[in-house]
């Protein structure tokens, strides 16, 4: 046998030695790979960090588990820790200082644990920390110094927690931070002074608080700040007209408020939206589109899922000319004509709405290939021949007919062949009947008042009496008989 067969192959070699080393430090129940230098020890009961971990561990997973606080002994060893995920345990306590020796932890995971404070000091110590998630605890109060020393912060959860409170310098070391959710709190008001510390901010999430209205100037001037998500405010029925002024959006989103008419006047600073979510709101009508709104050439998506619709005005929607995507899923529906659509529409969601599947949706069945109805069909709720079928598979236009009178229809109702002009709808016995005595009563009342006015001008004139006396021709009498002149004339007296 020769040498070289002896001789192992580099790569197994490395491969060996790091699995044995790995293998001899891996804590008893956790799973640890030195491909990704992790360590899994989730779902295992622990109620402390195990011992042992190896010392170039690079994610630390202790999710779902029944640690009930934190110590600094408990990370003494993994200095090169860069993602600690803590989630999903009993946690009420973090001793100050806990994290102050991973200075290479980027990512920090407590959401799901039983936090009732963040004492300041908790996340001293982690100048590398980009990411941070506290949700879903029963966190009441951010203090001025609960957040010191995340000069480095691009993103903090802190929803689903009882916030009351945010001091208005506990945010003010997140110099960097681009995105923040304070969603589903108590709050009672937009923590105008704490978010003006946030030059950065780029996303924001402030949705369930228990406000009724935005008040003037909620929001500080935050230049960076793109996305705003203002969901799950129940009791938000009104926006002040100075409200967003010193923002700068691209997006945002008020869904499931309990807005009952569009907010066009606080939407007006907004120069630059391009989406725009206004769904799970009972607006029920649409007002027409103020004629000088700026977002009239720059808005792009519309949702408005699920809030009461019963029409569309062709005044509401036809002057959005960028608008490319309609959302409108959801509502009460029965019909919408072309006219109601701006021109630059290329998907219309119109999936759960009872639509009447009648010579009203021709223009619809003859752009199915250009406007797309979205990932869910719309289905026909009427006439009894379509109810539950989904409109694109209709086999032919013809099945789009108007039986019955049509009290919402464009000349858009019967389809127009190519040269020809479209014919008029059938109508029943009742329209049949208005239409012949719209006519019949003009005629009769332009009659009457002729012979009226006959009337009253011959009786103006008085008795006329015109005499005249004509000749005739007597027949021949027998001879011998004489004839006098006179008698060949008679006179008539006209009246």
């Amino acid at each position: 046998m020769s040498v070289e067969t002896l001789r192992p192959q580099p790569l197994l070699l490395t491969l060996t030695v790091a699995l044995a080393g790995l293998g001899s430090s891996c804590p008893i129940g956790c799973e640890c790979s030195s491909l990704d230098y992790s360590v899994l020890c989730s779902h295992q009961h622990l109620s402390t960090v195990p011992a042992g971990l190896p010392p170039d561990c690079q994610l630390l997973d202790l999710s779902q588990n029944q640690l009930r606080s934190l110590s600094r002994a408990m990370f003494m060893q993994p200095r090169a820790l860069q993602q600690l995920d803590l989630s999903q345990n009993l946690i009420a306590r973090i001793e100050p200082g806990t994290f102050s020796l991973l200075t290479e932890l980027r990512t920090l995971h407590l959401g799901k644990n039983q936090l009732k404070m963040v004492a300041p000091g908790t996340f001293a110590g982690l100048p590398s920390l980009v990411e941070l998630d506290i949700s879903h605890n029963g966190i009441a109060l951010l203090l001025e110094h609960s957040l010191q020393d995340l000069t480095e912060l691009r993103s903090l959860d802190a929803s689903h927690n009882q916030l009351l409170f945010v001091a208005p310098g506990a945010l003010r070391s997140l110099q960097k931070l681009h995105w923040l959710s304070l969603e589903h709190s108590n709050l009672a008001s937009v923590p105008s002074a704490a978010l003006a510390q946030l030059p950065q901010l780029y996303e924001l999430r402030l949705g369930g608080l228990s406000t009724r209205n935005l008040r003037p100037g909620s929001f500080p001037a935050l230049p960076e700040l793109r996305l705003l998500q203002l969901d799950w405010w129940p009791a938000l029925g009104w926006l002040d007209p100075t409200s967003l002024e010193k923002l700068n959006l691209s997006s945002l989103s008020l869904t499931r408020c309990n807005l009952n008419r569009l907010p066009w006047a606080a939407l007006e600073p907004l120069q630059h939206l391009l989406y725009l979510d206004l769904s799970y709101n009972p607006l029920a009508e649409l007002p027409i589109l103020p004629s000088l709104l700026p977002l009239r050439f720059t808005l792009q998506h519309l949702h408005m899922s699920s809030c009461r619709l019963r029409n569309l005005p062709a005044s509401a929607l036809q002057g959005l000319v960028r608008l490319q995507l309609l959302n409108v899923s959801n509502n009460q529906l029965q019909t919408l004509e072309d006219v109601a659509l701006p021109p630059a529409l290329h998907m219309l969601v119109l999936a759960g709405n009872p639509l009447s599947c009648d010579c009203r949706l021709l223009w619809l069945f003859s752009r199915q290939h250009q406007l797309h109805l979205g990932p869910r069909q719309p289905f026909c709720a009427s006439p009894a021949t379509l109810q539950g079928i989904p409109f694109l598979d209709i086999a032919e236009m013809e099945q789009l007919t108007c039986e019955n009178e049509i009290t919402n229809c464009s000349s858009s109702c019967t389809p127009a062949a190519p040269g020809h002009s479209p014919l008029p709808w059938r109508l029943d016995s009742r329209a049949l009947a208005m239409v012949l005595a719209m006519g019949f009563l003009p005629f009769l009342t332009s009659v009457s008042i002729c012979f009226i006015f006959i009337f009253l001008w011959s009786r103006s004139q008085g008795s006329i009496k015109i005499s005249a006396q004509i000749p005739y021709v007597a027949p021949q009498q027998r001879r011998g008989s004489p004839v006098e002149e006179d008698e060949n004339k008679f006179t008539m007296k006209l009246m």
